[in-house]
């Protein structure tokens, strides 16, 4: 076996290993869990490059986490600044609607709360877009030359920028309830950057390279629909832990929501092991994602399924649902 693809394997396994042991001992230094949560997505980036082979520039993964955070955290300032003032009448309507539709007033108070529109809409919107425009910048910037290293430097890219995320959401934990299992959503989620990045840098090599402007499109749409997805499953893991915050059953359930983001996170890193490959054979990696075999029906399968997770939850969280 390819020797990077062991280093990968003994990173991953020493870092889910640090964040079991934090999860487990009361007693064990959180700061473990949070510094082996950000090198999950090292781990990623060299069983990516394994795949890929060439050459790893490490610059790209710097120019991905310092433009991805300075794009980021401006265009979050911006766009979100003018959310803010103009959420006002979309919450009214949230309400309205929930209202009509007979949904629990426990729900609708938490749906229709400013604060949750901005959060769902930043999340699922704003972030996906204005994240994977920075990192794509920063992984631009190491000039890669042909469709391999493209990939490879947009997976660099994000992976950059993961680690800074994931640094900044675990050192920042005394702001949650329940710090230990933020690190814990993070390090599931270790391949999303890694895999948005990559389809946005290709498809923007191939455009600049002779292809069609619909190559930059394409990746652009497909990193930025990745992220969201993932986005998505975090939005919906907090509407339930909220649902669930005042309710002795919700350790239990806890559990099951992060199984929910375990499914999505397995299936974005079968996607995103696909994909390079399919880069490495010189193939279309958003064409690797279809469903050509049996293997893609079953990933699409089990990511489909898992959106019923959040869905029950609720219902069993407000029995007055509907």
């Amino acid at each position: 076996m390819n020797t990077r693809y062991w280093t990968a394997i003994v990173l991953a396994a020493a870092s889910f290993g640090s964040i079991g042991w934090v999860l487990l001992d009361p007693d064990a230094p959180f700061e473990l869990a949070a510094v082996a949560a950000a090198a999950l997505p090292i781990a990623v980036l060299i069983a990516v490059w394994g795949r890929l082979g060439g050459d790893l520039r490490i610059s790209a993964a710097v120019w991905g986490a310092v433009i991805g955070a300075v794009v980021a955290t401006l265009g979050f300032a911006v766009v979100m600044g003018i959310f803010y003032f103009l959420i006002d009448g979309f919450a009214e309507s949230a309400e309205e609607l929930l209202d009509a539709a007979r949904i629990d007033p426990a729900l609708t108070e938490v749906l229709g709360s400013r604060w949750f529109a901005v959060f769902a809409i930043s999340l699922v919107v704003v972030g996906p877009i204005v994240e994977e425009i920075g990192k794509a910048a920063g992984g631009l910037v190491s000039k890669p030359e042909g469709r391999s290293q493209a990939f490879l430097a947009g997976a660099a890219a994000g992976t950059g920028f993961a680690v800074i995320e994931d640094l900044l959401y675990a050192f920042g934990g005394s702001f949650f309830d329940d710090p230990a299992a933020i690190v814990l959503l993070r390090s599931l989620g270790a391949a999303v950057h890694p895999l948005a990045s990559g389809l946005v840098v290709l498809g923007w090599w191939e455009w600049r390279h002779g292809g069609e402007y619909t190559s930059a499109v394409r990746g652009f749409v497909g990193g930025v629909g990745v992220h969201a997805l993932w986005n998505a499953s975090v939005v919906a893991l907090v509407v339930t832990e909220i649902a669930y915050a005042t309710d002795a059953t919700s350790d239990r359930l806890a559990a099951i929501a992060l199984a929910y983001s375990a499914a999505i996170g397995a299936v974005v890193a079968a996607g995103l092991w696909r994909a390079s490959g399919s880069v490495a054979d010189g193939g279309d990696p958003l064409a690797s994602l279809e469903f050509d075999d049996a293997w893609s029906i079953a990933g699409w399968t089990v990511l489909t399924a898992s959106f019923l997770i959040p869905v029950v939850m609720l219902v069993l969280a407000f029995p007055g649902f509907s």
